[in-house]
């Protein structure tokens, strides 16, 4: 339902941001930088067990493309900690900005989500420079939060 609503956001936000003030579109994204962050989880976790139960953590990495990228269940236990940092930051940085108002400093939070990433694009190129697909929705996420973050001030 979540989801839902913040494709909903994007479609009324995405065909008029030029004319949207700053706080309106900071948010937008920042929702697509979550959407992206979303996706890019669900790619690691299907490279990783294409038939776990999603409701439940992973525990062993079965999957062909696993075995192909050598993404291993050490390396899936990083990612998932890095995935679990970056909802975590990303939903305190939603919430500072919903107060935020143009003109206030920039939410530190924004700065916080940018860095926890940014650290798991790192994580993923370094350990799995092959999973193009992965990177390319990690990338989109770290791209629109840094967006977001000009847009209110982030240094």
């Amino acid at each position: 339902m979540k989801v839902c609503g913040i494709i909903l956001a994007l479609a009324i936000f995405s065909g008029g941001c030029a004319s949207l003030p700053a706080k309106q579109k900071a948010v937008v994204g920042l929702q697509a930088s979550e959407l992206a962050l979303e996706g890019a989880h669900d790619t690691e976790r299907n490279l990783c067990s294409p038939t776990a139960d999603k409701t439940h953590p992973i525990t062993h990495c079965d999957g062909v493309a696993a075995a192909t990228l050598q993404l291993t269940d050490a390396r899936h236990q990083q990612l998932a900690n890095l995935f679990s940092k970056g909802f975590d930051a990303q939903g305190r940085a939603a919430v500072a900005l919903q107060a935020w108002q143009a003109g206030e400093p920039a939410p530190a939070s924004l700065a916080e989500y940018r860095k926890v990433i940014q650290d798991t694009l790192d994580a993923v190129l370094a350990g799995l420079p092959n999973a193009a697909t992965l990177i390319a929705k990690i990338k989109a996420a770290v791209d629109s939060a840094a967006q977001t973050a000009a847009l209110v001030g982030v240094k």
